[in-house]
């Protein structure tokens, strides 16, 4: 019953021929056949020749920054942006989580395991390593699974951002702040491991000791 008011609605009729809904996503442009891609769908790259200048975080002051020459084509960009989106979304998990585990542990992890890459060092916590990498098959087999009909790199909402707030959309806007902040926690992550490593303290450890190093020298000229 719901099936026959719904199908009247958009055909005029309860039995009406559903030809007669010229304006179904389902239907393309072009020959209007089923099962088509959707018509703002039609062009994943935009309008005219493909230009990376002118796709999704191509932002200034740099704009198109690729200066190892990756990009050849549509297709080497949409694999490296796709990459790039994926690296960024962990990158942010994992710096999240490096400042987390500064005070917070698994109930299985003693206390006295490190926050960062130490945490490696505690044979529990080194089994965590094995949950990380089923958890990020699962992402990487099931829900980031590139469609060629969209712009590459386009997951949709990662973390239900639009059902959360109303005024949000997922749109061009919103994904350059994802790839602003997905490159941002790239680099944050390799600054925290390789500062760790010269220095043996965990993220939080870090800020503390810049904090304090900085009221002592009276100010970062003196830094």
């Amino acid at each position: 019953i719901i099936g026959m008011f719904f199908q009247d609605g958009l055909t005029g009729s309860a039995w009406g021929d559903w030809a007669a809904y010229t304006d179904s996503p389902l239907r393309a442009q072009s020959d209007g056949g089923l099962g088509a891609a959707r018509p703002d769908w039609g062009k994943p790259f935009g309008e005219g020749p493909f230009d990376p200048m002118k796709q999704v975080g191509a932002l200034p002051p740099l704009g198109y920054w690729d200066p190892a020459g990756f990009t050849k084509d549509e297709a080497s960009f949409r694999q490296y942006r796709t990459a790039e989106i994926k690296h960024g979304r962990v990158a942010m998990t994992a710096l999240i989580g490096l400042v987390v585990a500064h005070d917070n542990h698994f109930a299985w992890i003693p206390d006295s395991a490190g926050a960062g890459a130490r945490a490696f060092e505690t044979p529990e916590a080194g089994q965590g390593l094995a949950y990380l990498v089923l958890v990020a098959g699962y992402f990487e087999l099931k829900l980031w699974t590139e469609d060629q009909s969209k712009a590459p790199g386009n997951f949709d909402d990662p973390a239900g951002w639009t059902l959360t707030f109303p005024s949000l959309e997922y749109d061009e806007d919103l994904r350059n702040k994802e790839l602003n902040n997905g490159r941002f926690g790239m680099l944050a992550v390799i600054g925290v491991l390789v500062a760790e490593q010269a220095t043996g303290l965990d993220p939080v450890e870090q800020i503390n000791y810049a904090i304090e190093r900085w009221s002592n020298m009276g100010g970062f000229e003196n830094f």
